[in-house]
């Protein structure tokens, strides 16, 4: 099934598309947070700057996955709804950029998550001999990181390219409108 034009262009329908990234948003990094905390609460409550009195990974994941994604999905919001409305072409409707959103959501925590796996199975291949003293620590963290890295790049990136597909998608079925001359009326 392709895109089809037509999405609604008021307000309300461009604030709601935008409170729909939002929760994604807020989502994806609850999700995310629930699991990294998990591994590494230290990267929350040690690397990071104290916003709670806590260090049970689940109140951690909770504040920082909404303190550290809300915006995103803002911005992202915003991104999208710029893409999709700015210009004379016809809109696509929100439902396909809804989907989309979902799209680079579960895109980006599979990366994530497949980041921390690999780091965390890699680690593993340092022979005993060789491994320091926190060896076990900072493998945790390190593998952390590098999921929190592979989300922040795979979202900023997929985001991004979403925004370009929404535009040219609609450059695309405005041109196809145009060499399609329905007779008027």
């Amino acid at each position: 099934m392709k895109p089809e034009s037509g999405a609604d262009r008021s307000w309300k329908a461009a604030l709601l598309f935008v409170l729909y990234c939002l929760v994604v948003a807020v989502l994806y990094g609850t999700v995310h947070d629930l699991v990294t905390a998990h591994v590494a609460v230290e990267y929350f409550s040690i690397h990071h700057a104290k916003v709670i009195e806590s260090d049970n990974p689940i109140a951690l994941a909770l504040v920082w996955g909404f303190l550290a994604t809300f915006w995103v999905g803002l911005l992202g919001g915003a991104w999208l709804v710029l893409t999709n409305l700015v210009g004379p072409t016809m809109p696509l409707k929100w439902q396909w950029l809804r989907r989309g959103v979902l799209i680079v959501a579960v895109a980006s925590l599979t990366a994530a998550m497949l980041i921390l796996v690999s780091f965390m199975w890699l680690t593993t291949l340092v022979p005993m001999a060789e491994r320091k003293r926190d060896f076990e620590n900072d493998r945790r963290l390190i593998s952390v990181a590098m999921a929190h890295l592979t989300s922040y790049m795979s979202s900023a990136v997929l985001t991004f390219g979403l925004g370009i597909w929404v535009f040219m998608t609609r450059k695309q079925l405005a041109r196809k409108r145009s060499e399609v001359r329905l007779p008027a009326d």
